[in-house]
């Protein structure tokens, strides 16, 4: 085992920060399918879970391909700096488009639901009028039993 001089730790310490500040953007995507998921307890924690372990992965990977998998608590500080560095500045902005473009999607779809709503009322109530229509205009033919052609008995 060796020690890592002043640059090498300052190489590492910058690459953790910016892989934090990757892990930041990776959370405010699982925010962003939450939004259009329900908000029960399940789904929330099911979230939660794949991104802690996602992480997990993540933070192994990168432990194993920068300083050859030893461990050295700096790396780690230095990632959750990222993460925070990321969350308070560019996730603040992030997030809020982020819910301005789910609105949005939201919006767009409702729009689309209402037409498409509407579309079949319209196709019911013309069935409704034909329905109708050929009801009576049936009814009527039937009645009288002069214009029916078939089943008239004869006297031969």
């Amino acid at each position: 085992m060796y020690l890592d001089t002043i640059g090498e730790q300052g190489r590492i310490f910058l690459y953790s920060c910016g892989f934090g500040f990757f892990l930041g953007f990776v959370f405010d995507v699982f925010s962003f399918i939450g939004i259009f998921l329900p908000e029960k307890k399940g789904i929330i924690f099911t979230l939660d879970f794949i991104y802690m372990v996602l992480l997990t992965f993540l933070m192994f990977i990168f432990g194993l391909s920068v300083h050859n998998g030893s461990f050295k608590f700096y790396v780690y500080l230095a990632s959750a700096t990222g993460w925070f560095v990321w969350y308070f500045s560019a996730g603040a902005f992030s997030r809020s488009v982020s819910f301005r473009v789910a609105e949005g999607v939201c919006t767009f779809f409702r729009k689309i639901k209402r037409g498409i709503l509407k579309t079949a009322e319209k196709i019911r109530e013309k069935r409704v009028k034909k329905s109708k229509k050929s009801e009576f205009s049936s009814n009527l033919l039937l009645q009288d039993g002069e214009k029916v052609l078939y089943n008239n008995i004869t006297d031969i």
